[in-house]
């Protein structure tokens, strides 16, 4: 792939997190790369990353908490960890934005939601007020908002959580972004406004051209808006590939278990399956692979050594494992 079609290329990305007895990896060796224009969804237990792995990538976590140890984040070719703090600040709002999973939490109860979303605007000094004003009119439109004046002039506690979510959407896009992470934003609604946000994101990504990094729990969610699927287990790696390819073709035992456990397998079987065991926390990674305690195939091997991302059989689509046969580049 060349890389006039990359717009976001992570190599080898490395991170520790401080505690009490020092300072212990929390992110290891992730790679991965985004296309302009597509969705690439993260997808992983809780606990697992994602949303760490997302901040970690404009920088930003608590720099007293974390630290980089390895790897590069190439956006439009810059090193977005080396670039200083006002370079970064140009950056995010501006060419990268953020929608998070709470817009309770996410947006200033204090403010009207008309002086929140120009905010940034005047920040990056997108244009006049008047302009940023009338940017935002548009943008609440275009995300489904009506009554705008009424909105604009609410606060958010005045507000519902599907409304919110959209707001958050609406002020993402105030400066024009190439990239948008979207980390959980329709996990705290019902499953009818999810449906609803799952739409208005295609429909704006198409619209917008945005290239969207959509963090979740839920395969069955993802299925349905990204083109490339990245699973994430305990600050690794486990599968990567075509949405199509990993969903019909797992080849990572934790991937197949994630999906063994959704609603629609137990419809389609009268089976349900959990996976048992949880998440090991920071700190606490085996030395071998990091499923090996939870998972059922597991050999002497991966117990003592960590598995590379290997071709599973299919074009642009690797996975961490030992079991397969096909030993081929990583990703």
């Amino acid at each position: 792939m060349s890389s006039e079609e990359t717009i976001l290329s992570v190599t080898d990305l490395s991170l520790e997190l401080r505690t009490e007895n020092g300072y212990v990896p929390l992110l290891q060796d992730l790679s991965f790369r985004m296309e302009k224009g597509k969705v690439l969804a993260l997808v992983g237990e809780s606990g697992c990353g994602k949303s760490v792995c997302s901040m970690a990538l404009t920088k930003l976590l608590p720099k007293d908490l974390f630290r980089f140890t390895g790897g590069e984040v190439l956006f439009e070719s810059r090193n977005l960890l080396t670039l200083a703090s006002k370079e970064l600040e140009s950056i995010r709002g501006r060419n990268i934005s953020y929608v998070f999973q709470e817009p309770f939490s996410s947006l200033d109860p204090l403010q009207k939601i008309g002086d929140q979303m120009t905010e940034g605007f005047l920040i990056h000094s997108m244009g006049s007020r008047k302009e940023g004003e009338e940017k935002a009119e548009y943008l609440l439109s275009s995300v489904g908002i009506t009554d705008v004046k009424l909105r604009m002039n609410s606060y958010p506690h005045q507000l519902s959580g599907g409304i919110l979510q959209r707001v958050s959407i609406a002020a993402a896009l105030m400066c024009d972004p190439k990239l948008l992470i979207a980390d959980e934003p329709t996990s705290a609604l019902d499953v009818t406004v999810q449906a609803q946000l799952v739409e208005l994101l295609l429909k704006l990504k198409d619209t917008f051209g945005l290239s969207v990094l959509f963090i979740s729990h839920d395969f069955g969610l993802v299925s349905h808006i990204a083109d490339r699927i990245c699973v994430l287990y305990a600050g690794r790696i486990a599968e990567i590939g075509s949405t199509d390819s990993v969903i019909e073709m797992p080849s990572h035992p934790y991937t197949r278990d994630l999906l063994n456990s959704l609603p629609s397998r137990f419809a389609a079987t009268g089976t349900f399956r959990t996976i048992e065991g949880r998440v090991p926390p920071p700190g606490s990674y085996p030395k071998g692979c990091h499923y090996q305690n939870r998972c059922s195939s597991a050999f002497d091997r991966c117990e003592s050594s960590k598995p590379n991302l290997l071709v599973a059989g299919s074009p642009d689509h690797y996975s961490a494992c030992y079991l397969l046969s096909n030993q081929g580049e990583t990703e």
